[in-house]
């Protein structure tokens, strides 16, 4: 992932003044056997150019490092957690925001 022309996993390492919470909403997994809805024609533009988030999991790692009390992921509903098991997660329809702590990992 970059931010223009900085590289997120290098920003989120090197930062020395950490955040309290740092929030990922990396890009939703490929559903296996296919979608069952219309992907927007934006969004399968980006898919399209960006590919799957194969590195997801090293952003993750480079938050967990960079946050100083929580990191709070976005993932879809029935998607697997992607640093593991959360202290707590807060479900929606077809959304999940996942809450790891810096203190219990």
């Amino acid at each position: 992932i970059t931010l223009g022309d900085v590289d997120a996993h290098e920003l989120l390492a090197n930062n020395k003044q950490a955040a309290h919470v740092v929030y990922l909403d990396p890009m939703y997994p490929s559903p296996p056997g296919g979608r069952k809805t219309a992907v927007r024609k934006a969004m399968k533009v980006i898919r399209d150019l960006v590919g799957d988030d194969e590195d997801a999991s090293q952003l993750f790692e480079a938050a967990m490092g960079a946050a100083r009390n929580r990191v709070v992921v976005k993932r879809p509903a029935r998607a697997k957690p992607l640093g593991g098991e959360p202290v707590c997660s807060h479900k929606g329809k077809g959304v999940r925001y996942d809450v790891y702590s810096i203190t219990n990992r």
